[in-house]
């Protein structure tokens, strides 16, 4: 089932002057986030469907944040830290390495209440 959309999508790839081509380069820009968007657009479901059923327009305002997040954090996350990668101390390089592992370590908590806490009540 997934054969012809992938033929398809080769087959505009392969043509640089079909206009379909030129629709989906309107898109290149979420290519370049889609790292940083994968890594929100998950967590910020699964949040939201916490409150409320998440659908419809829900859903739309739900993964437009996450593409909020994820464009803010590649520009101030990823973009940064992979340009000054090699330039910084490799202290500084330990330590940042452990606030992100404790900041993680701390949204794991905090999902993980949010999870009892909901499944109790």
């Amino acid at each position: 089932m997934v054969l012809l959309p992938c033929l398809a999508t080769m087959l505009i790839i392969m043509q640089p002057d079909a206009f379909t081509r030129r629709i989906l380069e309107i898109l290149s820009p979420i290519g370049v986030i889609s790292y940083s968007l994968y890594l929100w657009h998950w967590p910020a479901i699964v949040c939201a469907s916490y409150f409320a059923p998440v659908y419809g327009a829900k859903m739309a305002l739900v993964l437009l944040g996450a593409l909020v997040a994820g464009s803010l954090s590649y520009m101030l996350l990823e973009r940064p830290l992979l340009a000054y990668e090699k330039a910084a101390h490799p202290l500084a390089v330990r330590r940042g390495g452990l606030l992100m592992v404790g900041l993680c370590g701390l949204l794991a908590a905090v999902l993980s209440w949010v999870s009892f806490v909901s499944r109790v009540h």
